[in-house]
């Protein structure tokens, strides 16, 4: 079940992460990814439960929380100082609130886990057919 899990966290996180592509590399990406969705899609049989399969929402907690960890330092703009001590310089930025982004990756993650769990105590429970 643990590989299995991982391979759905695995799966979630490269749709995910898709999503951040440009238009120019989208369409290579999708080149590639497409039929592996495709083929997940053909051989998984959706009609089972199957607590492995949480583990896409798993996956795609990753964006959200990506989000939350590059605009730690906001709302509001942020400077640094870059370059070096002859040449010195600032670089601002303007970013987001994180706590949103935060809020729903670690809610992705708590269903995630609670859902692949709760499946694995029913599926237990459940008498077997004879």
């Amino acid at each position: 079940m643990t590989g299995r899990f991982l391979a759905w966290v695995l799966f979630g996180v490269l749709v995910a992460f898709a999503g951040l592509c440009s238009i120019s590399s989208l369409i290579p990406l999708l080149l590639i990814i497409g039929p592996v969705i495709g083929f997940i899609a053909w051989r998984v049989d959706w009609s089972a439960p199957d607590p492995a399969r949480w583990g896409l929402a798993f996956g795609l907690a990753a964006l959200p929380l990506f989000l939350a960890y590059m605009n730690r330092h906001g709302p509001g703009d942020y400077c640094e100082a870059i370059g070096t001590p002859r040449f010195p310089g600032e670089k601002c930025t303007e970013e987001w609130d994180p706590r949103p982004f935060l809020a729903v990756g670690l809610a992705l993650c708590a269903a995630s886990i609670s859902g692949a769990l709760w499946q694995l105590r029913n599926r237990r429970r459940s008498p077997s057919p004879s």
